[in-house]
């Protein structure tokens, strides 16, 4: 019997050894993990392969990396006419520092028919194709407060803003055929908020979406600025976590638009975190981690090394799942009230707004 598939949330719950941390110490956590499998009819667990994961962890920054895929042809190339095509591609990278998440992931899966002389119909593709892929990150810091002529205790408002930014393929959130080729979490701790938590799967309005010339879509969530109550000498408390979880299946008796490539890319590496709003005259934060929070964090992402062949691959994805989902990009706009699980209204309705 299959196993239920790695969501997104509890990828993300799994991330999460911070819960359990004394207070005051800063944790970052990074995690990929996939599989693929070719063949015929239902591949049994057995025979799924799972990608090999490289890390590059060193103080300050934790990083995880994954690839893998397969694929054969209907017959040796070069072929008299155009061979059918079974392939598999799965690809994660998930980096954390303090303040700072970067997240990419992308599934493909493909099974397409062989085209046979000129008038004669194509030869169907019976094979079966399974990819999953999920990439997640997470950090937790300590803000201390300090106001220059200040006694400790005195009241104040401490300025934050949280935001996450990503490029991916067009839909995100109305994925065809009751499977998931790509979706995301998001989620914010914020003092005296709670967490503000955003979800592909239970509302993609969540996520402003402009379209690019390319055929893809940033998608983004922008809060205004936020004033925290607090009172000098606190230590605030603050935490970001982000996941991108994909799967994408070809089974015989789906053909997906005539055997068409299924699966998606999302780029979150440009980025998610959380940044200090204007801080009032005299105001100093210091983070237990050393991070500088009045840094954009989207200003200071940049894609390692590591993961530059990872990027180029994904975007190599998007002609083709932008072909076989083109026309389907839901309007631009913030969820409405009634689409919004409880207890989840206040974060959305107050704090976010378009880009």
């Amino acid at each position: 019997m299959v196993k239920p598939l790695i969501g997104v949330a509890a990828l993300l719950l799994a991330l999460s050894p911070h819960w359990g941390m004394a207070a005051g110490t800063p944790s970052i956590t990074a995690s990929v993990s996939g599989y693929y499998a070719l063949g015929s009819g239902f591949i049994p667990e057995s025979e799924w392969l799972h990608i090999p994961i490289v890390r590059n962890d060193r103080p300050g920054h934790v990083e995880a990396s994954g690839s893998g895929g397969d694929f054969f042809t209907s017959c040796p190339i070069p072929c008299v006419y155009g061979p059918g095509l079974t392939s598999a591609s799965v690809q994660g990278f998930a980096s954390a520092e303090p303040g700072v998440l970067r997240v990419f992931a992308s599934d493909m899966a493909i099974a397409s028919p062989t085209l046979n002389a000129p008038n004669v119909p194509a030869t169907a593709n019976s094979s079966s194709v399974y990819t999953q892929i999920s990439a997640a990150a997470s950090f937790t810091d300590y803000l201390r407060v300090g106001v220059a002529g200040k006694a400790v205790g005195t009241p104040v408002q401490v300025p934050l803003r949280f935001l996450a930014e990503m490029v991916g393929s067009p839909g995100l959130g109305y994925p065809q055929w009751s499977a998931h080729p790509i979706s995301v979490y998001v989620r914010f701790d914020i003092p005296g908020y709670g967490p503000q938590i955003f979800s592909s799967e239970s509302n993609p309005y969540y996520f402003a979406q402009t379209p690019l010339p390319n055929g893809n879509v940033l998608y983004g969530i922008h809060s205004t600025e936020i004033l925290i109550d607090a009172k000098v000498g606190d230590e605030l408390e603050i935490r970001g976590s982000i996941g991108i979880s994909g799967t994408a299946r070809i089974v015989p008796g789906h053909t997906y638009f005539g055997n068409s490539p299924f699966g998606a890319f999302l780029d979150a590496r440009n980025t998610a975190g959380i940044r200090l709003g204007e801080l009032p005259a005299g105001m100093t934060i210091t983070s237990a981690s050393g991070h500088d929070y009045r840094l954009d964090p989207s200003a200071i992402a940049v894609p390692e090394p590591a993961s530059a062949a990872l990027l180029l691959a994904g975007l190599g994805l998007t002609g083709l799942a932008a072909r076989r989902r083109r026309g389907r990009a839901a309007p631009v706009r913030i969820a409405q009230a009634g689409q919004r699980r409880p207890g989840r209204l206040p974060a959305v309705q107050r704090f976010c707004k378009r880009l």
